[in-house]
């Protein structure tokens, strides 16, 4: 392994733990803190809404730091690569999509509950983006897992 291809698999795996973490972060610390904590619903929701909105910014960022990477990785390898790079790849673009629905159809629901301050409308909209969440959490767990152990298959 060169050295343009040690740096380009360093930033594309600090993207994956950013997003991949960030939702286990979310889902197994925030929300039950929030909960724990914050007694009211009202403040509880604003709370994830505004949380929501930073993290998913620094998804966006990431996503465009993995699409690159390895787009150039898989160049350097000239298209060729073992099947668990090309599983990864379509397990990743699946997250992405996941991601789209969540940020662009899910998120401006919840937005505009919060900002009608209809919160029941708010806490059904974050418990689907939740719901969303957790299924790409658990396809991150399976990209994670392809990564170390896919070159043994």
């Amino acid at each position: 392994m060169n050295l343009l291809h040690a740096a380009l698999l360093c930033l594309h795996l600090l993207a994956a733990a950013l997003w991949v973490g960030g939702m286990a972060t979310m889902v197994l610390a925030v929300r039950p803190a929030a909960i724990q904590v914050l007694e009211a619903p009202p403040l509880r929701l604003q709370l994830l809404g505004a949380t929501l909105a930073r993290f998913f910014t620094l998804v966006q960022i990431a996503i465009v730091v993995l699409l690159a990477t390895g787009l150039l990785m898989l160049a350097l390898l000239g298209g060729r690569a073992h099947w668990s790079v090309h599983a990864m790849a379509a397990l990743g673009l699946l997250m992405m999509a996941l991601f789209a629905h969540i940020r662009w159809a899910l998120y401006p629901r919840l937005q505009r509950a919060l900002a009608e301050q209809a919160w029941p409308l708010a806490a059904a909209a974050l418990n689907r983006i939740r719901q969303f969440v957790n299924i790409n959490l658990a396809l991150g767990g399976l990209v994670f897992a392809l990564a170390v152990l896919g070159r043994a298959w």
